[in-house]
This record gives structure tokens, C-alpha cells and sequence, in this order.
């Protein structure tokens, strides 16, 4: 060993190396943590509807953000799924909605919840506004509205309604509130799409209380 690689490692610091490991670790372990909490719950979902009506905007903004939020808990779908769905995706009659190139730009079919089906036949045929766009969800005036666009609004509204996290939150929120009513955990992937069942599992956020409740109703 040369006396210069020697001096090197006499001059290494080990108790800031051992600092900046912790700092880590610790960086992870919030990050984790962060995931856990950012789930909104059907009465978070509630707050957020509230907080859109009372909005100074236009009701056709409203009407949007409110299809929008209510599709998003009660299927499941990513922010991107959302707005990329089209029209002849969705079969009021069948109950089922189409998932073109998901993540993994794979298709999948899921189930319409009684739920989601008297708003969105409502929004689809009283309230979206005429155009030559296929999108099922759109701007007022009939454009097309991006994900960085979406995402916005919907933070705005959670921000006003107290509430923490994305449109994405209302996804997980969604896993947990079915497995909650004992819908399986192998169902739950597929309305997800996830390739791995461990990905679901990591986006349900059971609350005992709610566990409780579920189980007595079963």
C-alpha cells in the first residue's frame, strides 16, 4: 500500500460517512411512510367533492373535477388511465370499462361499480361537451385536458379541502376500501393492473376500526 492511498484513508471522515448513512436510511424510511399516508379515504373523497362545489370557477369546471375524482376512487385507474379513456372504452350496458395500453402498455378489462355508472352516464350524456376528440373527459370548450393539467386542479382542491397527496391517492385509497369489504386481494390486482401481487398489497392501508366494521357486515 502506497503512503499516498494511506493518507487518503487517514483523511476519510468515518463519522460523517456514518451521518450521511443514518440521513439516508432516515430519507427511506420517510419516504415509506409518506407512501402509507398518501391515501385518501371515501370520506376524504367526500371533503373533496364538498370543496369543488364551493369553488369560484364555472360549473362546467366543476362537473369535470367531479366526474373525474369520482371515477378515480371507484375504479381504481391511474391519473393517466383517466384521462387517456375514450368513449367507446366504456359500456354502460355491459357495466365495463376498457383500459388501453395501461402501464406496461398492456389492455385490461374491468368492471363498472354501481357506484360510478349514474354519474358517469350522466356526465357522458348530459354534460361532456361536443367535440371530435374520442377522450371521455374533457375541457369545456371540448379540448382535450393534459395529465400536468389534471393534476393541478386536483391538487388545488385537496389543498383547499385540507387534504394531502395527488389524484393517485384516491387509487389507493379505492384498493383499500374494497379489500375492506372483503373484495380479495387477487381481485384487487386485476382491477389495478399490477404485474405482482405485492405491488397491491403495498397499496392497501387497512385501518382496524374500518376492518372491524367491514368484518361485522360480512
Amino acid at each position: 500500500m502506497t503512503n499516498e492511498l494511506i493518507e487518503l484513508i487517514k483523511s476519510v471522515n468515518l463519522k460523517k460517512v456514518k451521518e450521511a448513512h443514518v440521513k439516508l436510511k432516515d430519507t427511506k424510511i420517510k419516504r415509506t411512510i409518506s407512501r402509507v399516508i398518501d391515501t385518501l379515504s371515501l370520506e376524504d373523497l367526500g371533503k373533496a367533492l364538498e370543496t369543488n362545489e364551493r369553488l369560484l370557477t364555472s360549473e362546467a369546471n366543476k362537473e369535470l373535477n367531479k366526474i373525474i375524482m369520482l371515477f378515480a376512487f371507484w375504479t381504481a385507474f391511474r391519473a393517466s388511465e383517466i384521462i387517456n379513456l375514450e368513449i367507446t372504452d366504456i359500456n354502460l350496458k355491459a357495466n365495463r370499462l376498457l383500459v388501453r395500453q395501461g402501464k406496461g402498455s398492456k389492455d385490461r378489462e374491468t368492471g363498472m361499480s354501481k357506484e360510478i355508472k349514474p354519474h358517469l352516464e350522466r356526465y357522458l350524456n348530459e354534460i361532456r361537451p361536443q367535440s371530435k376528440s374520442l377522450k371521455a373527459f374533457l375541457l369545456s370548450d371540448g379540448r382535450e385536458i393534459t395529465l400536468d393539467r389534471l393534476e393541478k386542479r386536483i391538487k388545488y382542491i385537496f389543498k383547499k379541502a385540507g387534504l394531502k397527496g395527488l389524484l393517485h391517492s384516491f387509487r389507493r385509497g379505492a384498493l383499500t376500501h374494497y379489500a375492506n369489504r372483503g373484495v380479495p386481494l387477487s381481485h384487487l390486482q386485476i382491477i389495478a393492473g399490477h404485474a405482482n401481487i405485492q405491488t397491491t398489497m403495498s397499496y392497501v392501508n387497512h385501518k382496524v376500526e374500518e376492518v372491524i366494521n367491514a368484518q361485522i357486515n360480512w
